[in-house]
This record gives C-alpha cells, structure tokens and sequence, in this order.
C-alpha cells in the first residue's frame, strides 16, 4: 500500500537575540535551534514528508544555517493561522501556545515537540497541561518518536482520530 505525501506545517518559536535577553536564555534559545535543525533534518530524510515552515520575526539566529533554512518552503512572517488550518495533514509546534489548543478544536493533526533535554517546566498548571497533551499522543519529548510516527504505515488520521487520543483532547480543551 502507498501512501500519499505527508504535508506538513512546522510553526517556528521567535527566539531573542542577545542583547534582547539574558545571556542565559539566549543560549537556551541557540540550543532550541539547534533541536530544531536536528527534528527537520531527521524528518526531511523521509521522502513522503513535505515540509513548510511557518517562521515568526527572530526564528532564525543561527546565522550560517541560512542554506539549510532555503531547502524548505517558507511562509512570510505574517501568514495567518487560519490560511494553515486544513491546508497542512499535520501541524508542529515547537513551543506550547493558543495555536495548539486552536489547531485541537478545529481537529487540526497537531504536534507539540518540546525536547526533554532542553526545558524544565516547574509551572504545575503547565503540567498538567502537558501531561494532558502527551495523553492525547500530541505532545512528544523525543524527535525519534516523532519520525517512527512519520514513517509508520499508519495513516496520521488514523494516528489523530484513536478514540482514546479524542477523548483526552477533549479533556484539554476543557481545561
């Protein structure tokens, strides 16, 4: 059985430059960058996976990754969320936002990747919130089960409308 191109959406965070932030959070944001690279080239390595990518100002500040930036189809800064929405078989995101809870209730496929190794989160709220997230199969921590996700047989609709991942994506929109 073949399958079709997988088209996807990955919503990049803006990051702070130095000089806009603490000398500590801009090496944070160097090392999300840097997770980022390595989940877009892992996935790219799949030839079923089309990828576009949603920048916002100050997502690029690694300045020589410019040439691996252009392999990929890149929306202007203001593109809208709605003009994603239903146009994309699944959706990433790389930080917790409103846009995750917005791409659930319109039943966009949506993932959250948010690498273990680089946050810490001692919000209990955001805890819960992500708890909930990875319940529903939506939140994932690791790059590698991302990409067994991609490259599994299984359809993503099949993956995004398990009845057990459904009802936990009701209970987060609850909350």
């Amino acid at each position: 059985n073949e399958y079709k191109d997988i088209n996807i959406c990955f919503i990049l965070s803006a990051f702070s430059q130095i000089g806009n932030c603490f000398a500590d959070n801009f090496l944070e944001n160097n090392e999300a960058e840097k997770a980022r690279i390595d989940i877009l080239q892992k996935i790219k390595k799949l030839k079923k996976c089309k990828i576009t990518l949603k920048p916002r100002d100050g997502s690029f500040i690694i300045n020589n990754k410019k040439n691996f930036y252009n392999k990929f189809k890149i929306l202007e800064n203001k593109t809208r969320m709605y003009e994603i929405f239903g146009n994309h078989d699944i959706v990433i995101f790389e930080r917790l936002s409103l846009g995750i809870a917005e791409s659930i209730h319109l039943n966009q496929p949506t993932i959250f990747y948010y690498p273990k190794y680089l946050y810490k989160q001692k919000n209990k709220k955001y805890n819960e919130l992500l708890t909930c997230l990875k319940k529903s199969s939506i939140y994932f921590d690791d790059k590698k089960k991302i990409y067994e996700l991609l490259k599994s047989k299984k359809n993503i609709f099949q993956w995004w409308n398990e009845k057990k991942n459904q009802k936990n994506r009701k209970i987060f929109i609850k909350k």
